[in-house]
C-alpha cells in the first residue's frame, strides 16, 4: 500500500504528521511523494481560525479531484475535523474517512498500523532541526482562542519521555531541538504542579549531538525567573525567545483574558533584554472587538518604538465557540487597515533587523527547502523569522554548522557566502 501524507497548520500538526508517516513506514506502507501515486491519501488539517478552515476545504477539494480520478482512499484528520464546521459527508462525498485528534489510534488501526510500540518514532520533514512537543491543550482561555475546545486543557509530557524523543532525534542527526506547545513556559505545572521548564532545558542540554535549543510559544504570564536565567546562563540556549504578546493596552489585555498588563509586559522585556545579544519575537491581534482608534494607535506607536527583532501580526478572526465571538464587533474594512498598518510596520522592523547583519560573519545551520540550501542563525527560527540563502555551497550538507558572510538583502531575506564550516 501507498500512502501521501498532507500537513496544514502549525509545527504541532508536523510533529503529529512525522509520527503518522513513522507509523506507516513501520508498518510496511510506502510512502509516496505525490497523492496521484497514492493508495491512501492523509490530510492533517489545521482549524485554530477562519483561513485555516477555509484552507483546509480548499485542500480537500482539490484532492477529492485526483480521488474521483485514481479511486484513492481519503482521509480527512485533525483539529478542522474536531471543529466540525461543516467538514462531513454532505460537503465532501470523496472523503471516505474522518478522524478527530482523539480517535489518532483508530485512524491508524483503520490503515493496518496497530498500537505503535515506540511513540517517539518520527519520520522527519526537516532537516538539522526538529520541533520538539513539549505540551499540548491549553488552559489560558484567551477570548479569541478555539485551542481548548479543540485540543481541551493543557497537558504536559513527562520529562523522560520528551528527553528520550530528544535523544533520539539527536541520534537522527538533528542539531537544533525548537520547544514547542500552546504554553512552553507553564511546562510541567499541570503534571508536576510547578513549572518545570528549567529543568526540562537541563536534561535537554546534556545531549551531547544537540548543540541549539529554542523556545516557542512562552506566555508573558507564564515564564518565570529561573527560565530567564537558564535561558543567559546556558551556552545551547538560543538567545532567542518567541513571547505572543497579543495587545499592549490594559482594556484590551484584560479583554483578551491574558491575565497581564502592559506594566509588567514592559518589566518583562526589560529583564529580558538584560541577556545579551537577546533576540525577541511576538506576535500581534489586529482589530480585536471593541478596539477603540486611540488604542489601536497605542499597539502601534509602541510596536514601532520598542526594539523588537521579529514580529508576526493577525487580523481578528471572530470565532464560534470563543467567549470574543459575543463581543460587538469591529467593521472588516477597520480590522483590515489595522492589520495592513501593522504589516507595514512588520517590514520595517524585519528590513531593520536585516540590516544588523550586512556585512556581518556568522554562524548559521544549513537546511534544505526544495533543493534550496538556507541557513538560520541562533538569533532567527527557521520558516518564521529571515533566513540566509546559501549562494554556494562546496561539501557542506542539511544540518551542517557554518560560517556565513552576509553580503546583502533580498525581500525579507538575508543572502551570503560561506566562509568555512564549523
Amino acid at each position: 500500500m501507498k500512502a501521501n501524507l498532507i500537513s496544514l497548520g502549525c509545527a504541532k500538526n508536523r510533529v503529529d504528521s512525522e509520527k503518522i508517516l513513522a507509523a506507516l513506514g513501520l508498518n510496511d506502507v510506502i510512502i509516496a511523494r505525490n497523492p496521484q501515486d497514492s493508495d491512501v491519501i492523509i490530510i492533517n488539517s489545521c482549524g485554530f481560525i477562519k483561513s485555516a478552515l477555509k484552507e483546509a476545504a480548499k485542500i480537500i477539494s482539490s484532492i477529492e479531484c485526483i480521488v474521483q480520478k485514481t479511486g484513492a482512499r481519503l482521509i480527512v484528520y485533525g483539529c478542522a475535523v474536531s471543529r466540525k464546521n461543516g467538514f462531513n459527508k454532505k460537503n465532501f462525498p470523496l472523503v471516505s474517512d474522518w478522524y478527530s485528534l482523539k480517535d489518532h489510534q483508530r485512524m491508524l488501526a483503520s490503515l493496518g498500523c496497530g498500537k505503535i510500540n515506540n511513540a517517539h518514532t518520527r519520520l522527519l520533514t526537516t532537516g538539522g532541526y526538529a520541533y520538539l512537543k513539549i505540551a499540548d491543550g491549553c488552559s489560558n482561555r484567551c477570548s479569541y482562542c478555539t485551542i481548548p475546545q479543540i485540543k481541551g486543557p493543557y497537558h504536559s509530557r513527562p520529562v523522560g519521555d520528551i528527553v528520550k524523543e530528544a535523544t533520539e532525534l539527536a541520534e537522527a542527526g538533528i542539531k537544533e531541538l525548537i520547544l514547542i506547545a500552546q504554553d512552553t513556559t507553564a511546562y510541567g505545572i499541570d503534571l508536576y504542579g510547578y513549572k518545570k521548564l528549567h529543568i526540562l532545558l537541563d536534561h535537554l542540554s546534556k545531549i551531547n549531538r544537540i548543540k541549539w535549543i529554542r523556545l516557542l510559544y512562552a506566555h508573558p504570564r507564564s515564564i518565570n525567573e529561573k527560565t530567564i536565567q537558564y535561558i543567559e546562563k546556558d551556552p545551547k540556549v538560543c538567545k532567542y525567545i518567541d513571547l505572543p504578546l497579543q495587545h499592549i493596552n490594559d482594556r484590551i489585555l484584560y479583554r483578551m483574558n491574558r491575565k497581564i498588563s502592559r506594566k509588567q509586559i514592559e518589566k518583562l522585556l526589560k529583564r529580558l533584554m538584560r541577556i545579551k545579544n537577546i533576540s525577541i519575537r511576538t506576535t500581534f491581534i489586529a482589530g480585536f472587538p471593541g478596539e477603540t482608534s486611540r488604542e489601536f494607535k497605542e499597539l502601534y506607536n509602541w510596536i514601532k518604538n520598542n526594539a523588537l527583532d521579529w514580529i508576526g501580526v493577525f487580523p481578528y478572526y471572530n470565532e464560534p465557540g470563543t467567549k470574543a465571538y459575543s463581543s460587538p464587533q469591529l467593521r472588516s474594512s477597520t480590522v483590515s487597515e489595522r492589520y495592513n498598518r501593522l504589516l507595514d510596520l512588520q517590514k520595517d522592523i524585519v528590513q531593520r533587523t536585516n540590516i544588523k547583519y550586512v556585512g556581518k560573519t556568522i554562524k548559521a545551520l544549513i537546511s534544505n527547502e526544495n533543493g534550496d540550501f538556507y541557513g538560520h542563525t541562533e538569533y532567527s527560527s527557521p520558516e518564521i523569522d529571515s533566513r540566509i540563502l546559501i549562494k554556494k555551497l562546496l561539501k557542506q550538507r542539511s544540518g551542517d554548522f557554518i560560517r556565513v558572510k552576509i553580503k546583502g538583502i533580498k525581500g525579507v531575506d538575508l543572502y551570503g557566502e560561506i566562509v568555512r564550516n564549523v
